[in-house]
Order: C-alpha cells, then sequence, then structure tokens
C-alpha cells in the first residue's frame, strides 16, 4: 500500500469518525478528500465504500435526494466490479 493509498484511507477512516460524532460538515469535507484520491488511484472499491459514507451522511442531513442519487451510484458501481456477488 503506497502513501496515497494510507492516505485516502486514513480520510476515509476521519470522515466516519466524523459521522459518529455528529460532525457532518467535516464527515463531507474528509470522505470529499478520500473519494478524490480513490478516482485519482483508480480504486473503484475505495470509491464505492465512500460514497456508500457520503450517502450516509446526506441521509442524516435530511437531504434524501442527493443521498438516494449517491447510494444508486455507489451500487451500480458495486455491482460493475462485482462486489455485489
Amino acid at each position: 500500500m503506497g502513501i496515497k493509498q494510507y492516505k485516502a484511507h486514513s480520510l476515509y477512516n476521519l470522515g466516519e469518525v466524523n459521522y459518529k460524532l455528529g460532525q457532518y460538515s467535516d464527515a463531507l469535507d474528509n470522505i470529499e478528500k478520500s473519494l478524490k484520491i480513490f478516482s485519482e488511484m483508480g480504486d473503484k472499491l475505495g470509491i464505492t465504500f465512500g460514497l456508500i459514507n457520503k450517502a450516509q451522511v446526506y441521509q442524516k442531513l435530511g437531504k434524501y435526494s442527493q443521498s438516494l442519487a449517491i447510494a444508486l451510484k455507489s451500487l451500480k458501481l458495486a455491482q460493475e466490479i462485482g462486489t455485489l456477488e
């Protein structure tokens, strides 16, 4: 695992902690940063999990249409890479 991958996973984990602490703005910020790195690396599994977390944050914020759109994007990506099998 390279430095970029460690950074992406660290930001992802920090976003999860922010979410659990109710720090939704910080959670979105860290999830977005991790998604950018996962995208740069072509890590579709990382992107899938990042999108799931992002959808959960939007759900907590009451932004249900955004949450649904992101969750569906995550589902589509998961199906493409075969993580649902």
